[in-house]
């Protein structure tokens, strides 16, 4: 009998295809904020030469400065996810538990994200340090108010194991979307639109407060177009949760499989943001090349992904997630730092360049270096397609086996759980970055804080995939 309700579980349809897509467009919008946040933000603020070829800074905010913003507007998202969690969890109302959120909190989200790129002053001021304190303390708490109770509809929108697979598929090519979007497209609105743009009496002075403006109206329109079609369960079959905040929090503690999982993934934010915070620094600054083809080098490594998805979700499927999850982390950990070659020995940049000259093609050393970081990026494609795929239907099993431990369905507890862990290490990233640009180096003749970034993400990788062992569930 037990038996065949696993099976029950395991296999079933829940959704039509155009809830399916409708509702992972969120993911979209998912990737939006953070993509501008920790992709251009710091460099944004601290990063951007005075004129080309310039080593001379441009500089809004200090460095230290903008590692306490960081931290501080993390820690507010790292502190509100519990938060929440937890109300979003015991709320009642006529469109459901998670709905409002999401359609309330949207624009608010985008009225903070926008702010980000408007500071009030063109040179370091307290204003500026006010401003962005307050931009991003909004973006990152109207940000969780959105997302924990998006995410939280995934198990409740299908009980089966095998279609939240295919769902979280469908939502990783959205996260392929939103962090196209937020990468290959906003650089290039940043680079097109450098001398500003002028609509009417509307004045945006340069190319970044264009794609901000541009690209926080599209994550409205992807967080909004991602409730139209869901449901959530009716209220009289969710079992009221009874516990109180402290309780709820010590019951996620309690679960064995949640901080194996935690861990893993709060390690592999802290590494992918700093790697991700560095490469404009990398391609515009050491290398020479604009924002457009920093973009471009983000983006790479997400399409070459996306191909294997649907391969990604069927060796999961047969093999067990924990163990192609593993594989990954492993991978990603060992290749990851061989970026810090870039400079001084791009040897897949050299194999290029060889294959190259076999067509008669000759490459300046500028382009071998670009070469070697596209070549490493399109290499970890199963590394980075497994945790597009794998961490949320991981995580929806961890939630299921908490129903079976405490009665109640409490996703977005669990969400804010791992909220208030994984985005404490993502403002540890954030703060990082600045000061590892300030203290080693972030130019060309001095690029070692840029360079270390690539070893740095490749040891959290390999403390993830060291905690991962500990995983306790194998299907």
């Amino acid at each position: 009998m037990e038996e065949r309700a696993a099976q029950e579980r395991l296999e079933g349809k829940a959704l039509n295809f155009w809830q399916k897509v409708t509702y992972s467009l969120g993911n979209v919008g998912t990737n939006l904020a953070p993509g501008l946040v920790v992709g251009w933000m710091i460099y944004y603020y601290t990063g951007r030469p005075v004129s080309e070829g310039s080593e001379q800074t441009i500089m809004l905010v200090g460095a230290g400065t903008i590692a306490f913003l960081n931290f501080l507007g993390r820690l507010v998202d790292s502190l509100a996810d519990p938060l929440v969690g937890y109300l979003s969890d015991r709320w009642q109302t006529p469109w459901g538990r998670r709905i409002p959120w999401v359609v309330i909190g949207s624009p608010l989200l985008s009225a903070f994200l926008i702010m980000m790129w408007f500071p009030p002053d063109d040179h370091p001021t307290l204003a500026n340090a006010i401003w962005l304190g307050v931009a991003l303390s909004g973006i990152w708490f109207f940000y969780t108010a959105v997302v924990a109770p998006y995410l939280s509809l995934l198990p409740e929108i299908t009980p089966f194991i095998n279609e939240r697979v295919v769902l979280s598929t469908y939502m990783s090519y959205a996260d392929v979307i939103g962090m196209i979007l937020a990468s290959v497209v906003a650089g290039a609105l940043f680079e097109r639109f450098s001398g500003g743009l002028t609509i009417g009496p509307i004045v945006l002075s340069d190319g970044y407060k264009v794609g901000g403006v541009i690209i926080s109206i599209m994550m409205l329109f992807f967080f909004w177009v991602s409730v139209t079609l869901v449901r959530e369960r009716p209220q009289h079959e969710i079992k009221p949760v009874k516990f109180n905040f402290i309780t709820a929090a010590k019951e996620c503690a309690k679960n064995p499989a949640f901080w194996p999982y935690i861990i893993t993934v709060s390690l592999l934010r802290l590494g992918i943001d700093v790697l991700v915070a560095m490469i404009p620094f990398l391609v515009v600054r050491v290398m020479g090349f604009g924002e457009a083809m920093a973009g471009g080098l983000q983006a790479v490594i997400i399409l070459i992904a996306a191909i294997f998805f649907p391969l990604t979700a069927h060796l999961a499927n047969k093999y067990g997630k924990k163990k192609i999850f593993s594989i990954a982390l492993l991978w990603f950990a060992v290749q990851v730092p061989f970026l810090a070659l870039v400079v001084h020995a791009p040897f897949v940049g050299y194999v290029v360049a060889a294959v190259a000259k076999l067509f008669g093609v000759s490459m300046t050393y500028q382009q071998i270096m670009l070469a070697h970081c596209f070549g490493l990026f399109i290499l970890m494609f199963f590394p980075v397609s497994a945790a597009f795929v794998l961490p949320r239907p991981i995580y929806a099993d961890i939630m299921d086996y908490d129903e079976k431990l405490t009665g109640y369905r409490r996703e977005a507890m669990y969400n804010g759980m791992e909220g208030l862990i994984t985005k404490f290490a993502a403002g540890v990233a954030g703060a990082m970055v600045p000061l590892m640009v300030k203290y080693m180096g972030g130019t060309a003749s001095s690029p070692w804080g840029i360079l270390a970034s690539g070893p740095r993400c490749g040891l959290f990788l390999f403390f993830g995939w060291l905690a991962f062992r500990k995983h306790p569930f194998d299907y």
